[in-house]
């Protein structure tokens, strides 16, 4: 696999069609994600009207939560849900079977388990979070559904998961015929964007010229970072996918570290207290910032020619400073072909020939925030779940398992007053546009191709 693979034919096929439309409106790409997630929608609505199974439409609410611009970023998703929605059922089962006869310790008990997924999706980040809360409110749809109805729980979770795996079916299947953008060709590109920008760094702090603040280079480690998430995305769409990410990670490193070299470089050099031939040698031996052959051996070289130009200068050995700047000038050039080597070898499917140290990023986990936020669940399920008990109307259950679903995926938001209000502003037009096809446009036709026509504008 290469990064100059030419676009499979369908691809060119269908961007022939892509309407032509302000670019500050619809971003590159827009029309043929829309594209792909209609005929997603369709095919798995088609597939679980044939199974008969009993929530067709959970199939395509599936395929619109999956609904990703690039395919390892559905794939994850996907994998994800899949595990998030199996624990879920087995939570249900579990909670159902043992409590099935006291509506409140059956409800204490699913509002403990959102709690608990709550406060494990706020620690954890990308798409498994989204697992961790899935698993949580699952429990909800499916428990709370058949709270009034305990024996069909397991006809419940069966077409629920079978449902699922449809929508993920079809996501997968449209994705891969329609050539969808991959995660691990724009993990490349970041790589190579963010490899180009601190060698720039680089170069300029051994010129002495001026680099980025401390905050903008804060910002720039940031973005290596967070390649890690492209990393797990890009894990689900390459066969050798061991080989090339170790190189990816191998690179990240390389790049944090020549970034932390480039920074103790500028700020020996700002303190002035270099000599001016040992300084010459040095930038003489650094040239262009070109990864050397063999680091070891330049600094050896290096450290000769340091004690030589001191030898005819001062006749003594190299200064703190100097013997500083050497060791990371040279663990600049060594970075520097770890850097190359671990993009080559990602790019190229091969294993680097120089490797970085393995290096573990730690993660400040907010334990605090994460308590807050499963106590803030279980607060708002506790208070809408008395609401249902006090009121005794049935149907106020099904409200109840969306209450448990806004809540869980509000934790995962840094704005959860802002994802409430969007909550309440989207639900009713969420109920508009359903009445408009429920009442207004699906009875004027009953076969599948006037449905799929009636979905292509939401």
């Amino acid at each position: 696999m290469s990064l100059n693979t030419p676009a499979a034919s369908p691809v060119r096929f269908w961007k022939g069609l892509r309407p032509a439309l302000p670019a500050t409106i619809f971003p590159p790409g827009w029309f043929l994600f829309c594209l792909r997630t209609w005929l997603s929608a369709v095919l798995a609505l088609s597939t679980a009207f044939w199974l008969q199974l009993s929530s067709p439409g959970s199939a395509a609410v599936t395929v619109m939560i999956l609904a990703q611009p690039l395919r390892g970023q559905v794939l994850s998703k996907a994998v994800y849900r899949l595990m998030g929605t199996m624990v879920g059922a087995f939570v249900a089962l579990f909670l159902t079977a043992c409590f099935n006869q006291d509506r409140a310790v059956f409800l204490g008990g699913v509002g403990l388990w959102l709690t608990l997924c709550t406060i494990v999706g706020t620690l954890e980040k990308d798409f498994r979070a989204y697992a961790a809360m899935l698993s949580g409110y699952t429990v909800a749809i499916v428990g709370i559904s058949c709270i009034d109805n305990p024996g069909s729980i397991f006809d419940v979770t069966v077409n629920r998961v079978s449902a699922i795996v449809v929508g993920i079916a079809a996501t997968a299947a449209v994705n891969d015929i329609f050539g969808s953008p991959t995660a691990w060709e724009k993990l490349a590109s970041n790589l190579n964007r963010v490899a180009n920008m601190v060698q720039r760094i680089s170069r300029d702090a051994m010129a002495g010229h001026g680099i980025p603040d401390d905050m903008a280079c804060a910002g720039l480690a940031g973005e290596i970072i967070a390649l890690t998430s492209q990393v797990s995305f890009a894990k689900t769409e390459l066969p050798d996918a061991s080989v090339r990410l170790a190189g990816a990670r191998s690179a990240m490193v390389a790049l944090l570290e020549m970034l932390s070299c480039s920074r103790a470089i500028a700020a020996v050099l700002r303190k002035g207290e270099i000599s001016g031939p040992v300084l010459n040698q040095i930038r003489s031996a650094f040239g262009d910032g070109t990864p050397v052959a063999s680091p070891r051996q330049a600094v050896w070289d290096l450290e000769d020619l340091a004690r030589e130009a001191h030898a005819e200068e001062l006749d003594r050995g190299p200064t703190l400073d100097e013997a500083w700047l050497i060791e990371r000038s040279m663990a600049l050039l060594s970075d520097a072909r770890w850097a190359a080597d671990g993009i080559d070898a990602f790019e190229n499917g091969k294993r680097a020939r120089t490797q970085a140290p393995e290096l573990k990023i730690d993660q400040h986990q907010d334990v605090i925030a994460a308590l807050l936020a499963g106590l803030r669940t279980l607060t708002g399920f506790s208070v809408a779940a008395g609401l249902c008990i006090i009121s005794d109307i049935p149907s106020t259950y099904t409200a109840l398992s969306q209450v448990a679903v806004i809540l869980t995926l509000a934790a995962t938001t840094y704005n959860a007053r802002g994802f409430g209000m969007g909550a309440l502003i989207g639900t009713p037009l969420a109920i508009a546009v359903a009445a408009v096809l429920n009442f207004g446009i699906l009875p004027h036709g009953a076969d599948m191709p006037f449905l799929a026509m009636a979905i292509i504008p939401v």
